[in-house]
């Protein structure tokens, strides 16, 4: 149980082939350390803001662990309101690091990251940041005390973001009618030896889309470099600019799921798609 006044886990989990798993969590960041970090004031409600982090816990009994590896979001910030604040820079010219005043609610649950998944080809993890409408991948490669830094690991850039798609506006590369992604679940990598491995699947909720309230299921081929890393022009925002397959009802509004939700790739080829509020599963 990985859970205390100052972390609390949540929504999901992801065992590692070591044994290990990697525990989903919040950490507690009180109303002045945000606003210190520079987030707007009004944004920020008095409980403060809870980041999200990834812990790695190698078991050591029926009810007990240690935590062998860390990472967390508040060590790859960036703000552009506040230059007296601390991560004050140019947010267009990091993709790789996540805008501290994104999502401007005053809500403790700041990223509402909603799944967790690891790629052991890459030893990569890749994360559902929901109200974000993104997906991001980070490297679990470095130790924990590089993945705190923007240097180190297999891809060279600790642990900063590696990787991120669905709203290009977080990073000011696209406006919100460049958004794929809407309130999604469920990101995760293709197996090796299925057909489309390496590729993600996205179960796309669809909330607020602006073409209708239906859900998809999208596989993207992401712009991957042979070291770990991803291609990326200079101010512009990371391939693919839609998804390699996606799947919708022949009616699309027929086909809505509003939270929750997931979808696997088979070893045959087909998908598994769970719409979750209804309790019915399909493969297509």
């Amino acid at each position: 149980v990985y859970s205390n006044d100052q972390h609390h886990q949540h929504h999901d989990i992801e065992p590692l082939p070591n044994g290990n798993v990697l525990i989903l969590a919040w950490e507690k960041r009180t109303k002045a350390e945000a606003i210190a970090a520079g987030r707007k004031p009004n944004t920020v409600s008095d409980q403060g803001i809870f980041p999200d982090t990834v812990v790695e816990v190698k078991q050591t009994g029926p009810t007990t662990g240690e935590v062998v590896w860390s990472w967390s979001t508040w060590d790859h910030l960036i703000q552009d309101h506040d230059s007296s604040k601390a991560n004050y820079g140019d947010v267009a010219a990091h993709p790789e690091k996540i805008d501290i005043n994104l999502n401007p609610r005053p809500c403790i649950d700041w990223m509402h990251t909603n799944g967790i998944d690891y790629n052991p080809e890459l030893d990569q993890i890749v994360l559902s940041a929901r109200s974000y409408n993104e997906i991001i991948v980070i490297d679990h490669s470095p130790s924990s005390e590089a993945a705190a830094t923007s240097s180190g690991g297999q891809a060279g850039h600790g642990g900063d973001i590696l990787f991120r798609w669905g709203n290009p506006a977080n990073y000011r590369a696209g406006s919100p009618e460049d958004m794929t992604l809407f309130q999604q679940h469920d990101a995760r990598w293709v197996h090796a030896g299925h057909p489309g491995a390496g590729n993600i699947t996205i179960f796309n909720n669809g909330s607020n889309r602006p073409s209708g309230q239906y859900s998809s299921v999208d596989e993207i081929t992401p712009p991957l470099n042979s070291n770990g890393s991803y291609r990326i022009a200079s101010g512009k925002a990371f391939k693919p600019k839609a998804p390699h397959w996606s799947y919708t009802a022949p009616n699309t509004t027929d086909f809505y799921s509003s939270f929750i939700s997931g979808a696997e790739r088979l070893p045959n080829g087909n998908t598994l798609i769970c719409d979750g509020p209804n309790g019915f599963f399909f493969e297509v």
